[in-house]
């Protein structure tokens, strides 16, 4: 005869409950350079992608320090020095065409007025920033094509400098140090740029070496974070259309 009874469950698994989900939240990555740095703070899409047409030329810019007070963002000396001399000699060649104290062609008369414009153009065309270092405040050009517009403040408006490397094909990589605003009050400003083609396999970090240590020294001087992002591709900092 067999006994009913009970069934043993105490080591049985009839009812396994299967446990809620982690309400974690997942660990972000972070940029490593001489240690871990967090990313860019704001939001990076807006700010990126920030409606800013270019309708006038888009001309790199470069950091220059001038003694121990002033810093600037602005075109290389070269570039300035070329385009007022298209002011001078196109102004040049249109008066001596109407003074006449140039032989007259008529087949010229329109490219002294073509070369005066155009050095006015590309002048206006410009972006530029100065720090004061002393009184922490900052002057920058902004705006659309030649339609700028001056934008003073003070650098305690500033978010961040960040290091970014956008991959091109034919393994071209292009490197940028964007400075931020805090909040994306202002479109991004690209201080400086460098360009370089790597061999196939090597990191995109590689040839950045000169802008990091370029830009780390200009976000020491105006006291705001620095942060590494050449480690991965970044996209254009500027629609330019």
């Amino acid at each position: 005869m067999f006994e009913l009874g009970t069934p043993n469950i105490k080591n049985r698994n009839f009812h396994r409950q299967t446990p809620p989900p982690s309400t974690k939240q997942p660990t972000r990555f972070v940029s490593y350079k001489q240690g871990m740095q967090p990313e860019p703070r704001g939001d990076p899409e807006g700010q990126y992608w920030s409606k800013r047409n270019k309708v006038g030329l888009e001309i790199p810019l470069e950091g220059r320090l001038w003694g121990e007070r002033r810093l600037t963002f602005a075109p290389p000396l070269w570039h300035d020095v070329l385009t007022i001399g298209c002011i001078i000699f196109g102004l040049y060649q249109t008066l001596g065409q109407f003074v006449h104290f140039l032989p007259f062609v008529l087949q010229l008369l329109w490219f002294g007025p073509a070369i005066f414009f155009s050095g006015i153009w590309a002048q206006l065309s410009y972006e530029r920033m100065t720090i004061d270092l002393k009184s922490q405040s900052y002057a920058r050009r902004e705006g659309h094509g030649i339609f700028k517009r001056i934008i003073r403040g003070n650098v305690s408006e500033l978010d961040a400098l960040v290091v970014t490397t956008q991959a091109q094909p034919m393994n071209r990589f292009v490197y940028r140090a964007v400075l931020h605003w805090k909040g994306g009050r202002q479109p991004l400003l690209v201080v400086e740029t460098s360009e370089i083609i790597l061999p196939t396999g090597q990191p995109m970090q590689l040839g950045a070496h000169e802008i990091l240590t370029k830009s780390s020294r200009w976000a020491r001087l105006i006291n705001v974070p620095f942060y590494d992002n050449s480690y991965f591709h970044s996209p254009g900092s500027v629609k330019p259309f």
